[in-house]
């Protein structure tokens, strides 16, 4: 958080702008330590931090001072020049001494002195790379050798390693132990800050419910851009990005490089920006990444390391934390990790179980906690949704049926969109056209009885007509219309996963005209998520690529299906 806070005020000031339009960051874990008599603690100057301070005082204390900090940070607020006031904060704070874990959260709505409160921002990471930040020096929260060698005292086994040199080693004879105690310790602590950024995600929650304030959650490899968009309230919309991910991530175990979708999906993020939508993007957060199993057949046969990540949205220098690159590691105490056998193999396996286990609960809050949701080439290389992305097209739908604001766009390019046709052919059959075609007959005040004898092939007369129906005038063009609405709804079916919603203005479905969407098609994608209305322009353009791809009119192709 420090290096994010201190990141703004540097470019603001650097910047010289008029202050009224800078962001004035006022960060309580650095008021309150600011404000410590650290007269009453042998400490050294290098240790006069919250990792450190935790260690000497106890939850009560914390507290006290954690509010006041909190005061003092909103009245400095309240009296700033600057048009926007961020106030910063840990929703939760850990402290090593007795492996407690404090919620601030509680702390900041029973105090009720925050002002008015625009958007919560919840800022995540990689656990790999959370592990860096607060493992890499000797007496971090999370340094691996101090770290296991406190869990071994604690079981009474510590002659298993040998701390002589500062870092855990192994002795004599025990190398296959000391390597397996290594990988135990890693799945331990990976685990723990799993649970430590689960345990944010609830709290930050909670705070923004308590608040009636929107929650946006960016993990910190979105653009800065993006983070400084929603804190001077450039962009009010948010939206979630739903894009191929397992099926490119397959490409790239194979040996293949990245495919373009992944370097295409990636840029959304900033074009979006620029047109006052911020999209979230899951991928800023990558823990798919432990090497792959050696055998198929095998969950056990693995080595205990790490493979590509996914590739970053942005460039370090322009994401919202440019600490450092992403963790390569799984370990930070050093062996062979290309080693492969099944003692290894299960660790590796239970560590994957642990993030697999998370991975829902992280995209679909992120699903939750956005505005719109932006679903980009979900067809890519296979013609159909996958398990994933059909999950949050459900969540969003039942999310939708509660909040009416909420948008949906669905984003195809034509050669996905060709290879679904075959697999709508062979799915929609005869029977769901008629079915179709029975309820569009019937909305136009076509008799029961009659419509049976049409969709039988026999001939449309007036007389079968309702003698008050608008429609009365209306022959042949009456079937050919009901042809085309079938079309129309199992094409939106087959795009969307909500054929439902087909005559719904919140969902909107667009084929774009090349793999990467244009400048005027990310303005137009943008109007409809910010609340804009698609015109019947894009809905005859879409129909008409439809048509260009089939190459017959829609209603031709639903006749077939009847054959």
């Amino acid at each position: 958080m420090t290096d994010i806070v201190e990141r703004f005020e540097r470019t603001d000031h650097a910047a010289g702008d008029d202050p009224s339009e800078r962001l004035a960051f006022f960060y309580v874990e650095r008021e309150l330590l600011e404000h410590v008599d650290w007269s009453r603690f042998p400490m050294s100057s290098e240790q006069k931090n919250m990792r450190d301070l935790l260690m000497q005082i106890t939850r009560r204390e914390l507290m006290g001072w954690w509010k006041d900090a909190l005061k003092r940070c909103v009245q400095k607020a309240e009296a700033s020049d600057a048009n926007h006031a961020v106030i910063a904060f840990h929703p939760t704070i850990y402290a090593a001494r007795r492996s407690e874990q404090y919620s601030t959260v509680g702390w900041v709505t029973a105090s009720g002195i925050l002002p008015d409160v625009h958007r919560v921002v919840l800022l995540i990471d990689d656990v790999f790379d959370m592990w860096e930040r607060l493992g890499e020096h000797e007496h971090d929260l999370f340094h691996h050798s101090e770290w296991l060698r406190r869990r071994l005292e604690a079981q009474g086994i510590v002659d298993l390693i040998d701390m002589s040199s500062g870092t855990a080693s192994p002795i004599a004879g025990k190398r296959e132990t000391f390597d397996r105690l290594v990988l135990d310790s890693s799945q331990a602590i990976l685990g723990r800050l799993l649970s430590w950024r689960h345990l944010d995600m609830v709290e930050a929650e909670s705070l923004s419910s308590a608040l009636g304030a929107p929650l946006t959650t960016l993990g910190v490899k979105h653009p800065l851009s993006a983070l400084r968009r929603l804190l001077d309230q450039t962009v009010s919309v948010t939206a979630y990005l739903s894009h191929p991910i397992s099926r490119p991530r397959r490409s790239r175990v194979s040996g293949e490089e990245w495919p373009p979708v992944v370097e295409i999906s990636n840029g959304l993020s900033a074009k979006f920006a620029d047109s006052k939508v911020v999209l979230v993007c899951p991928t800023a957060i990558d823990e798919f990444r432990l090497a792959r199993p050696t055998e198929v057949e095998d969950l056990y046969s693995r080595s205990f390391q790490l493979s590509d990540r996914w590739p970053l949205l942005v460039s370090q220098d322009d994401a919202i934390s440019a600490l450092s690159p992403p963790s390569s590691r799984l370990t930070h105490i050093p062996i062979d990790q290309s080693q492969v056998n099944p003692p290894r193999g299960a660790i590796a396996r239970s560590l994957e179980t642990e993030i697999y286990a998370e991975v829902p609960f992280r995209d679909h809050y992120l699903v939750a906690h956005t505005d719109s949701f932006f679903v980009f080439r979900p067809l890519y290389e296979e013609g159909k949704f996958s398990g994933g992305v059909g999950a949050e097209i459900s969540h969003w739908r039942q999310l939708a049926d509660y909040e009416p604001s909420r948008r949906a766009l669905f984003v195809h390019t034509m050669d996905d969109v060709r290879l679904a046709i075959s697999g709508f052919e062979a799915m929609f059959r005869a029977e769901h056209v008629r079915n179709i075609m029975r309820m569009y007959l019937r909305s136009r005040g076509v008799d029961v009885d009659v419509i049976e004898q049409l969709l039988v092939g026999a001939r449309l007369k007036a007389e079968m007509l309702d003698a008050d129906s608008p429609a009365g005038a209306v022959t042949e063009k009456l079937i050919e219309d009901s042809l085309r609405r079938a079309a129309e709804v199992i094409f939106f079916g087959g795009l969307t996963a909500l054929s439902e919603s087909v005559d719904d203005p919140r969902v909107g479905v667009a084929i774009s005209t090349q793999n990467s969407p244009s400048h005027a098609e990310i303005r137009e994608y943008s109007i409809f998520l910010q609340g804009g209305q698609r015109d019947e322009a894009a809905r005859t353009k879409y129909l008409r690529q439809i048509e260009e791809l089939l190459q017959m009119p829609l209603e031709s192709w639903a006749a077939l299906r009847l054959v």
